[in-house]
């Protein structure tokens, strides 16, 4: 495993949770819960081989169902659809934070091929799947959808870039994602925090990176 492909990725996913963090409220992790844990969320439903058709958004006493389409619309267009006002307007959110989430949607994250099968097949991201199962709907088969997972990703990543709108278009197992926002939310959090000590321990320790991390 690359050392390297950790930091590249890591630093990247942060500066997309900058915007998130700085753009849209905390009470508007409703809607970002999806898209910032989309990719790990997949791993919790059947593989019925059909695309993501809704998503579905628990957040304490909110339960919101938003398509696919209705997110790419308004990715594209600004066009806000009646699910998507009721989830804003639960939030509270202003037109600005409104600007920020559609942003999310459609941010570019550079990856370099491959990443994702070095991430999941390391230690520290096989420990970090069996946390994030932990906060979302049990009971499939969790090798079959890691690995519906990675040629997903593997797939969305071939020219270098990935946003999440694409991975949830692109992924083929199931036809609805349910999410518990505030558990995924708070997970996200901890895990940056976490994932920042550790990378700032490995950068700051070349000798443990050559012996934990040195290419196969």
């Amino acid at each position: 495993m690359k050392f390297l492909f950790g930091l590249g990725w890591f630093q990247s996913v942060r500066k997309l949770y900058r915007v998130v963090s700085k753009r849209i409220s905390k009470s508007l992790a409703v809607g970002m819960a999806v898209l910032l844990a989309a990719s790990a969320s997949l791993l919790v439903f059947s593989s019925s081989a059909v695309a993501i058709d809704a998503i579905k958004v628990k957040y304490g006493a909110v339960d919101v169902s938003v398509t696919i389409p209705e997110l790419v619309t308004f990715a594209n267009t600004g066009q806000v659809s009646n699910q998507l006002r009721s989830l804003f307007q639960i939030a509270k959110a202003t037109p600005n934070q409104i600007s920020g989430f559609r942003e999310v949607l459609s941010k570019k994250v550079d990856v370099a091929p491959n990443v994702l099968n070095d991430l999941l097949n390391s230690y520290y991201g096989k420990l970090a799947l069996t946390e994030v199962s932990k906060y979302l709907t049990p009971g499939s088969n969790y090798a079959k959808m890691v690995d519906d997972l990675k040629a997903t990703v593997n797939l969305v990543i071939k020219d270098g870039q990935m946003s999440l709108l694409e991975v949830l278009q692109a992924y083929q197992g199931t036809d609805a994602v349910v999410i518990d926002g505030e558990k995924v939310v708070n997970l996200y959090n901890q895990a940056v925090v976490e994932g920042q000590k550790v990378l700032t321990f490995l950068r700051n320790s070349p000798e443990v990176q050559k012996t934990i991390c040195k290419t196969a």
